[in-house]
């Protein structure tokens, strides 16, 4: 039996076997898709995992939890709770307990003396002013003196009222203004371990069935290629669908981490952009108004189910620019092949390039599709897709695979036999392992395509 090595990854199966044929492992099909379209019934490459592996977004983690930071905003948006101590056209406003408030919740607000403010009034449009004072001794209530430019009665603010730092001004000879600084955001997820099992009487394994690739017969086990898949499908379910936390495993009584998915940071982090019907331009254009106020990356990556796909292409065919994808990031192949192979198309819109792929696992009958109570045919993920420096000056992808390696091997996805010889049982068992995580970078970028 040949041990396959990975092009990308190293040797990611372990794969052991009594059998002295040529046995098709699933390392052998990892990256050649010729091969799978000749094992697999039934079998799509639009997958994450699959797309992930392929264009080498993977890294190796040496903990369960792994994590980044991201710097802060520039400038916090300040959040007016009530209006007190009006002396003439001066006041004190207390600000709102927001998270948008602070830089450490409850204890720190940027805004300070000398600065310019513009308030963003509902009932009065944009004022300015200039701080003369504040008060942050009382976490979440912090205070703040206000002087306006304009012949306007602060009184008349109201609670939800905004105030944003635009500069700062001082006079001749003052001493410098107080110093402020961006605190870097913790992000962290864990790696999931991720199992499959099959087992076959001996009897059983012995049918084979045959392939010819590069004019050489090999073979493979049914079981072996449903397992595997098994394995994949339930790693990608975890990147898309997981959330993020810990249980206690039923059997061994340890911890069991799990890694949060896709639609878990875009619940956390991101936006939620619904649609009505079918999703149009103005639903694209909002979706480019949340990535421009992020300043995000030029090239997204738009991860769609098969109901939305189809929206899209309805209105975007038509005029929109297709030329948005960078093939030569996608990874190894000819741009016909890759095409073919993962589902991806592309258009420009907005300074953007979004580069579409629609992913079976959004339809996918006995879990997502087939039945109108699932809103995932009808949804879609936008994705900053680029490089990425954190706040600790590490380089990264902004999507990324992350696995576990130890002394004997990677744990990426591992995969053993056992037989008679072993077990002293007429069956043979394949297995399969993983320890697994996505890593998102600049999941506020995040958008969340859903049908209202």
């Amino acid at each position: 039996m040949a041990d396959v090595t990975s092009p990308r990854v190293g040797t990611e199966w372990a794969v052991e076997s009594g059998y002295t044929a040529s046995f098709v492992a699933p390392s052998t099909y990892l990256l050649k898709p010729d091969i799978r379209a000749k094992i697999f019934d039934a079998y799509q490459e639009n997958m994450l995992y699959d797309t992930l592996i392929h264009s080498g977004r993977t890294k190796v983690t040496d903990n369960t939890t792994y994590r980044h930071f991201e710097h802060d905003s520039y400038f916090h948006v300040h959040t007016v709770k009530s209006v007190s101590g009006s002396t003439g056209n001066t006041a004190v406003v207390t600000l709102e307990d927001d998270p948008e408030d602070h830089l450490q919740s409850g204890a720190l607000s940027q805004i300070k003396k000398k600065d310019a403010v513009l308030i963003f009034t509902a009932a009065d449009g944009v004022k300015h002013a200039y701080v003369t004072a504040y008060n942050k001794a009382t976490p979440d209530a912090h205070t703040v003196t206000l002087d306006p430019f304009e012949n306007y009665d602060l009184a008349n603010l109201a609670a939800g009222d905004r105030i944003g730092i635009y500069s700062s001004g001082a006079s001749d000879g003052a001493n410098m203004t107080e110093s402020t600084s961006r605190l870097p955001v913790d992000f962290y997820n864990y790696v999931q371990i991720i199992d499959t099992k099959k087992d076959i009487d001996e009897g059983e394994a012995a049918n084979k069935s045959w392939v010819e690739v590069n004019g050489k017969p090999y073979y493979y086990s049914q079981q072996v290629v449903d397992g595997d898949f098994e394995q994949r499908i339930k790693i990608d379910n975890a990147f898309i669908f997981g959330y993020r936390g810990t249980k206690t495993d039923p059997v061994t009584s340890k911890t069991a981490y799990f890694t949060g998915g896709l639609e878990y940071w875009a619940d956390s982090e991101g936006y939620e952009e619904p649609y009505s019907t079918d999703f149009g331009l103005t639903d694209l254009q909002n979706v480019c108004r949340n990535l421009s106020l992020e300043r995000a990356p030029s090239k997204q990556w738009f991860l769609v189910g098969n109901e939305l796909d189809m929206s899209i292409d309805k209105f975007a065919k038509g005029y929109l620019d297709n030329t948005a994808i960078n093939w030569a990031e996608m990874g190894m192949g000819s741009v016909a092949n890759r095409m073919l192979d993962f589902g991806i198309d592309g258009f420009r819109y907005n300074g953007f390039s979004f580069m579409k792929q629609k992913l079976q696992i959004f339809n996918y009958i006995g879990l997502t599709g087939g039945f109108s109570a699932s809103p995932y045919p009808d949804m879609g993920f936008v994705v900053s897709w680029d490089k990425f420096r954190d706040a600790k000056g590490e380089d990264m992808d902004t999507v990324c695979l992350r696995y576990k390696q130890n002394d004997r091997g990677s744990r990426l996805n591992k995969f053993w036999t056992r037989d008679y010889k072993i077990t002293s049982d007429d069956q043979a068992d394949f297995n399969w392992k993983s320890e697994v995580g996505i890593q998102i970078a600049l999941a506020r970028h995040i958008n969340k395509v859903t049908k209202a």
